[in-house]
């Protein structure tokens, strides 16, 4: 017993040494970090940015115009350009309905058959028929969708809209107005310019859509060209959208 309580007093004795004696070691971090360090507040939460998928594809197919209707294969073959359109329009088709109540029954948002065949009524007809004339160039069909201030009575103006696939720059078609050819960077650098150089009442229009006309397939089944139904099915078929700041 007392060589158990020697043993016990010798290991305290060596145990208190041993940390009176000697500097603390430092713990010494490594020389690279395992991760970039990001200076950010606690109180805000920070989300990656997922970009806009508005891209045209590095082959966008051309229309096979022999399985269309023959009004819209009769449409594709009058033009070869869309300054041959917007030139011959005017004259080729009838146009119908300026004011909203005027429109016979499915000539609102129409697709390209039913706005050819019962005459052209508003933009947003012509600037179906340019995109579709747009596909036998190999431009994927899009739309930009202006709208105006919230609670606005005003309808919105659209117009057509296409990238082309080697540059990656963005064009448009207003048929009434202008033909831009692919100069914009961005649909965004597009969608500014067209906004800040066409002022409307009372001041220019606050809201931009992308539109993707090849959704309307797959979110609801209809053929864009073909449909007798209402093509503005905007919530399933926006890919891009922003807001103009003067």
């Amino acid at each position: 017993m007392q060589n158990k309580w020697l043993y016990a007093s010798l290991c305290l004795t060596l145990f208190l040494s041993s940390c009176q004696g000697g500097e603390p070691r430092a713990i010494i971090p490594p020389i690279t970090p395992l991760h970039t360090l990001v200076s950010t507040k606690t109180s805000t939460p920070t989300f990656p940015i997922t970009p806009a998928q508005t891209a045209t594809p590095a082959f966008y197919p051309t229309i096979a115009a022999g399985s269309l209707p023959t009004v819209l294969q009769e449409f594709l073959e009058r033009y070869d350009s869309f300054e041959e359109m917007n030139a011959a329009i005017q004259k080729d088709y009838r146009f119908i309905a300026i004011e909203l109540n005027g429109r016979p029954a499915g000539s609102l948002d129409s697709s390209p058959l039913s706005a050819l065949s019962q005459g052209i009524s508003d933009c947003y007809e012509t600037a179906v028929i340019s995109a579709l004339l747009g596909e036998k160039f190999g431009y994927k069909p899009y739309l930009l969708v202006l709208e105006h201030p919230v609670f606005s009575s005003l309808q919105p103006h659209s117009i057509h809209v296409f990238q082309d696939e080697v540059s990656g720059k963005w064009g448009y078609n207003d048929y009434l107005l202008e033909l831009e050819q692919p100069v914009f960077d961005s649909i965004k650098e597009l969608a500014d310019f067209y906004i800040k150089n066409h002022p409307v009442e009372p001041g220019h229009y606050d809201f931009w859509y992308l539109v993707d006309l090849t959704k309307i397939n797959e979110s609801y089944g209809l053929d864009w060209r073909t449909t007798t139904k209402s093509i503005r099915f905007r919530d399933k078929i926006i890919v891009d959208t922003g807001v103009y700041i003067p």
